[in-house]
């Protein structure tokens, strides 16, 4: 999606104009255009939908999703990659949960971490969701 004139020298690149443009759009609209450059290109939309994921979409997941993806981690990771969210986004991702797992990652959350621990959980996290949704939309269990 990248593109040069010789005439100018102009670089234009449109994949990351496209990720900037889905990252302000509701999740209904994003869904809608991802699925319709699917049809088109369904590599190119696995990588559009990875980019635009961020740890706040956690709380836009589906239960089931969230839950798969627990099912992969550890407590404490999901503890450690809650800590610095607000207390909002903490009860709403851990009332979806299994409660024991939930009360493990409680504790966690409750240590003093630092901003680089934080970012690898989180990262951790959403390697998990892209690996989850990449099975579920290819029908690998």
């Amino acid at each position: 999606m990248s593109n040069t004139t010789p005439q100018n020298g102009v670089f234009i690149n449109g994949k990351a104009q496209v990720i900037e443009m889905l990252k302000y759009m509701d999740e209904t609209e994003k869904s809608r255009i991802l699925q319709l450059i699917r049809i088109k290109n369904p590599t190119l939309a696995e990588e559009l939908s990875q980019e635009i994921l961020t740890f706040e979409s956690l709380d836009k997941i589906d239960i089931q999703l969230l839950r798969k993806v627990c099912s992969n981690i550890r407590p404490e990771i999901l503890g450690i990659a809650l800590n610095s969210m607000n207390q909002n986004f903490q009860r709403s991702i851990l009332s979806k949960i299994d409660r024991n797992f939930a009360g493990e990652a409680f504790k966690t959350m409750q240590a003093n971490l630092n901003s680089e621990q934080i970012r690898r959980a989180q990262s951790k996290i959403l390697s998990i969701i892209s690996q989850v949704t990449l099975k579920h939309r290819t029908g690998i269990n």
